[in-house]
């Protein structure tokens, strides 16, 4: 069973740290991922992944860890922007962190990535 919390918080911290690291090699800004078409060769392997999990996780979640993540603004900015309340603003990055995790993993299994790097902690 996945412990959403402690994969929440390990997925936030690495979006904070690998995908600022990601761009900055690449010359991007997180704005720049928010476009649909991008390819494998303009992005690399590491940021393609995070691109491909992101643009896989569901849309109610998507807009949030949008702006938190590419854009990043604060949560309560972000929840302005939304129009969601601060408790749905909570849940939805919990649920869409995990959810990133997921497709992460996924997508490294289909790419054949090793090693692989599991985002998820399971209780």
């Amino acid at each position: 069973m996945i412990n959403q919390r402690a994969t929440r918080d390990n997925v936030d911290k690495f979006l904070k740290t690998a995908l600022p690291h990601f761009l900055l090699m690449r010359g991007m800004q997180g704005r720049e991922l928010m476009g649909q078409g991008l390819s494998k060769k303009q992005l690399g392997d590491h940021l393609f992944i995070i691109y491909q999990a992101f643009n896989k996780v569901s849309f109610k979640y998507q807009q949030l860890l949008h702006k938190l993540y590419f854009e990043n603004k604060s949560m309560k900015q972000a929840r302005k922007e939304l129009n969601i309340s601060h408790d749905t603003s909570w849940k939805y990055k919990v649920y869409g962190l995990n959810d990133f995790a997921i497709q992460f993993n996924k997508i490294q299994q289909e790419l054949n990535i090793k090693p692989a790097l599991n985002l998820i902690i399971y209780k």
